[in-house]
C-alpha cells in the first residue's frame, strides 16, 4: 500500500519513512473476489481517515483497463517510528535548553504524547515553563521562547497624544515578546493599571 505510506508521512512528516508498514489484514479476501483487478489503492475522495493504528480504509480495485471492479473496506494495520527529544538531566523553571539537555530517541510514533519535539531547533535557546525531572520527553507546553519583558520588571510607559509624548514608569504584570500586548502598574498616583504593546525589552507603547 504505498499510497498509504506516501499520504502518511506527507501529513507526519517527521516520520522516518523507511519505517513505515501497512498491513492489510483482510487483503487476500478482497482481492479473491475479483480476480481481475491488476492494482489496489486507497480512495481518499470523500473524507478524512485514521492512518496511525488500526483503521478502515477504502480500498479501489482496478482492473487492466483501469477500470473500477470494487471498492471494499480494508482492516488495515499501520504503524511507523518517529523520533523525538528527552531530557538528559533534571531541568528547572526558567532555565534555557541548551543542546546537552536532552538526547534524541526512537520509538512508536503512535505511543508518543501530544506536541512531543522532534527536531533540536524547536527546544535549543528555549526556556522550561515547569521543572521537568531526568529522562522526561520533551513537548510544546513544556517550552516556551525566552520573554523579552519579564514580570515583576520596571518598563518604561511611552504615551503618545498628538504632538505631545509622555514617559511613565511601571511595572511589567506578566510575561511578554516584543509585539505582544501586557498590562503594566503605574509607580505613580493611583499606580492605576494601563495596556499597552510591548516596544522592545524596556518600553511598553500604550494604548
Amino acid at each position: 500500500m504505498t499510497d498509504v505510506r506516501t499520504k502518511l508521512y506527507d501529513q507526519m512528516p517527521y516520520l522516518l519513512q523507511d519505517s513505515i508498514h501497512v498491513d492489510v489484514r483482510n487483503a487476500s479476501d478482497i482481492v479473491a473476489l475479483h480476480p481481475e483487478a491488476v492494482t489496489a489503492s486507497v480512495d481518499w475522495v470523500g473524507g478524512r481517515y485514521q492512518l496511525m493504528g488500526r483503521s478502515i480504509l477504502p480500498i479501489l480495485l482496478m482492473d487492466a483497463q483501469g477500470r473500477q471492479v470494487g471498492r471494499y473496506g480494508a482492516v488495515a494495520e499501520v504503524t511507523a517510528l518517529a523520533p523525538l527529544l528527552e531530557t538528559t538531566r533534571m531541568l528547572s523553571r526558567g532555565e534555557i535548553v541548551t543542546s546537552s539537555d536532552f538526547s534524541v530517541r526512537v520509538s512508536d510514533a503512535q505511543a508518543q504524547p501530544m506536541g512531543a519535539l522532534r527536531m533540536a531547533e524547536s527546544a535549543v535557546g528555549n526556556e522550561i515553563v515547569t521543572t521537568l525531572p531526568a529522562e522526561t520527553v520533551l513537548t510544546e507546553a513544556m517550552v516556551r521562547g525566552v520573554p523579552d519583558v519579564r514580570r515583576g520588571t520596571l518598563v518604561r510607559g511611552v504615551l503618545t497624544r498628538e504632538d505631545l509624548r509622555f514617559e511613565l514608569r511601571g511595572e511589567a504584570l506578566s510575561d511578554a515578546k516584543i509585539g505582544q500586548k501586557i498590562k503594566i502598574r503605574l509607580q505613580i498616583g493611583a499606580r492605576r493599571v494601563v495596556e499597552g504593546h510591548v516596544v522592545d525589552a524596556k518600553t511598553v507603547l500604550l494604548d
